[in-house]
């Protein structure tokens, strides 16, 4: 693979996927929204990776369609994981089909979607029946594609919506507790660079269901422990913190409990190498803080 199409560059997945495939020497085209909002952290990033000769970008509205350019099938990810992450998933199902269905042949695309896992423990297609349509139709016409399911990512330019973020860096100082997104995996929790290099090790490489753990057990409620044991100054989040795994019943269920059916066969792969949780969120804290001095 010598260039890759990347829709939503600036988001949380998006944006990593750009700086490890830049840094591979991959030619990056990315396509934008006019319905994505610009977090707190676009400006920063669209500067990052924009200086990159081989980084381009071009809004939906005004990308061409697919054409004898590139050799071989074009290689398409949809870094889903952060549509859905902002809830607005729907409209990246709404603008897709034009790039992917509209007069391109199916032996000219390869389509790599990643996503949340709580779509690979949905009994049924309540969750996202939008997407559910929409992998058939990848199906119907012949379009090979793979999806690879991730949990809770953390790490530098984790959204403000996610709860380790706000953990970190809450917005009220009254003490109260963050709120859990409810759009948020529960289950396990891994570097975003540690999920990235993954990715990229199955990128293309093996097509199907793949999901993505990080081979610990309870990963996730380990990091709720850690900040309700670390988190300064916000001392008063001691022992509230362990409510809030706790509070987990009051979460949608089917989706964030993994002993429910899978969505077909999907595969298991763990992280290779994983960074110890306490060092990751450090490395988020760091940056965060580092991001503040500049404004």
């Amino acid at each position: 693979m010598n260039e890759a199409i990347i829709m939503g560059a600036y988001g949380f997945l998006g944006y990593s996927l750009c700086k490890h495939l830049l840094e591979k020497g991959i030619s990056i085209k990315a396509i934008t929204f006019e319905f994505e909002e610009e977090d707190l952290f676009a400006e920063e990033k669209q500067m990052e990776i924009g200086r990159n000769a081989n980084f381009t970008a071009s809004s939906m509205n005004d990308w061409p369609a697919l054409g004898n350019a590139q050799e071989g099938p074009a290689t398409i990810i949809i870094p889903f994981y952060d549509f859905f992450l902002k809830g607005t998933e729907e409209n990246l199902l709404k603008e897709t089909p034009k790039l992917l269905f509209n007069q391109t042949p199916a032996e000219e695309i390869f389509v790599a979607i990643l996503l949340p896992e709580q779509l690979v423990y949905c009994e049924d297609s309540t969750l996202s029946p939008k997407y559910i349509q929409f992998s058939k139709d990848l199906q119907d016409r012949g379009i090979p594609y793979q999806e690879i399911f991730l949990p809770c990512l953390f790490g530098p330019w984790q959204p403000e919506e996610c709860l380790f973020q706000q953990i970190l860096f809450p917005k009220k100082q009254d003490g109260s507790l963050p709120v859990i997104n409810k759009r948020e995996s529960t289950t396990d929790a891994i570097y975003i660079d540690d999920a990235v290099l993954t990715v990229l090790d199955l990128l293309g490489r093996n097509r199907g269901k793949h999901l993505v753990r990080s081979g610990k057990s309870n990963q996730w409620k380990e990091c709720i422990q850690w900040f309700s044991e670390n988190t300064v100054p916000s001392g008063c989040l001691k022992g509230r913190l362990d409510g809030a795994i706790v509070n987990l019943k009051d979460l949608p269920e089917s989706p964030l409990i993994p002993g429910k059916r899978q969505l077909g066969e999907a595969g298991t792969v763990y992280i290779d190498k994983l960074t110890h949780y306490t060092a990751g969120i450090e490395k988020q804290r760091h940056w965060y803080e580092r991001w503040l001095e500049t404004l």
